[in-house]
């Protein structure tokens, strides 16, 4: 492999080191030194900039050629991009809808396990009503039938004969009621236990692809700054710098310290 780093780059990077070392432990004392710090700080400046302009010598035409594969690339790679994103938008369309019609199904399914219950519940208050009715009329027929006895052991046979005549009737009605109350229980015991939800339920499954998942990923968006808990904000320090800068040692802002600091500057 052709080497990259020129003879005239590792002498700079030598000299780079020395600089260091010389500088380690500079302390200056004098006005002598401090002019001759000036001066060293030129020179290193100096180096910098001719190690720069070396290492650019180096790196620029392969950043050149690199930006000429980059922007070959770019173009067919955002088509790609593109056609991946409208693919995955249609296959979560699909798959929204797949949704959509499971829970209908689901929401079919509990309307029909409380249509089911509410008619269970018609129709087993219906035979406890048809029971208490049956049960009332076979009281009144057997009253009936005592009040004829009654009158038939006093010699009224007359008025025992007419009581005779509506207790047998009253029987009727209450053979009659009976058959309806145990129709009636027939009626609720065929429809209970019913419980739909146990049944197996139709399926909007999507089809299973090799290499292909979905998953949920919550996210946030701001609908209202002026609600948002303090903990969920963040201090905008870049303004509070444009600030400092423009307003200098009159800024103030609660909260806020602003400071200078000397920044030593230097030409080579």
């Amino acid at each position: 492999m052709q080497e990259v780093i020129t003879a005239e780059a590792k002498a700079l990077a030598t000299t780079a080191h020395s600089t260091l070392e010389l500088v380690a432990n500079l302390v200056i004392t004098t006005d002598d030194q401090y002019e001759s710090a000036a001066s060293l700080l030129k020179e290193v400046k100096s180096q910098a900039n001719k190690l720069e302009e070396t290492r650019k010598g180096i790196t620029r035409p392969m950043d050149e050629a690199k930006q000429k594969v980059m922007d070959f690339f770019r173009a067919p790679l955002d088509k790609l991009t593109k056609a991946e994103s409208g693919i995955k938008s249609a296959i979560l369309v699909y798959q929204r809808k797949k949704e959509e019609e499971q829970r209908k199904i689901e929401a079919e399914r509990r309307r029909q396990q409380e249509e089911a219950d509410r008619k269970r519940r018609e129709e087993e208050a219906a035979a406890l009503r048809a029971r208490e009715e049956a049960e009332q009329k076979q009281r009144e027929a057997e009253a009936a039938a005592r009040k004829a006895e009654a009158l038939k052991t006093a010699g009224n046979t007359g008025a025992a004969a007419a009581a005779e005549a509506a207790a047998k009737a009253k029987a009727m009605i209450a053979e009659e009621s009976s058959v309806k109350a145990d129709a009636a229980v027939d009626a609720a015991t065929t429809l209970a236990p019913l419980d739909l939800m146990e049944t197996p339920m139709p399926q909007r499954a999507l089809p299973k692809v090799s290499g292909l998942s979905s998953r949920k990923v919550w996210k946030a968006r701001v609908i209202n700054a002026n609600l948002v808990p303090r903990d969920f904000l963040m201090v905008d320090e870049k303004k509070l710098a444009d600030f400092a800068k423009a307003m200098g040692e009159t800024a103030k802002v609660d909260g806020v310290e602003f400071y200078s600091e000397e920044i030593l500057s230097s030409r080579s």
